[in-house]
């Protein structure tokens, strides 16, 4: 089935939270699959750049700047979902109108939620 699972982890200033967040994520059970936890900065001002440069772990991949995405290429999307680290998978279905994908709730998303569920819940 699936064989690795991505985290993506959006930050800005986050310097007194990111490190407990990041160390949580890579003790999660993952269920066998490979873990990748990929930590987006969009210019922080405080101490969290460094935190994060400071992660030696092979799994965690920084990026410093988020990058913009268009309206098209949302919709042209297999799947979109909403997530943090206090709510649960949101999958995003339409936007202005617009299906995405087939309007439909995708696979990964299903099972991205009930593994959420499962593991906080």
């Amino acid at each position: 089935m699936f064989k690795k699972l991505s985290v993506l982890i959006p930050v800005y200033n986050e310097e007194k939270t990111i490190k407990a967040c990041i160390d949580r994520v890579l003790s999660a059970n993952t269920l066998n699959m490979d873990l990748e936890v990929i930590v987006s900065d969009n210019n922080s001002t405080d101490n969290t750049k460094e935190i994060l440069k400071s992660i030696k772990d092979p799994r965690v991949k920084l990026l410093f700047k988020e990058k913009s995405f268009t309206l098209k290429q949302l919709i042209n999307a297999d799947e979109v979902f909403i997530t943090s680290s206090g709510s649960l998978v949101t999958p995003i279905i339409q936007v202005d109108n617009k299906k995405i994908n087939s309007g439909k709730i995708g696979k990964l998303t299903k099972k991205l939620s009930q593994l959420y569920e499962k593991q906080i819940l």
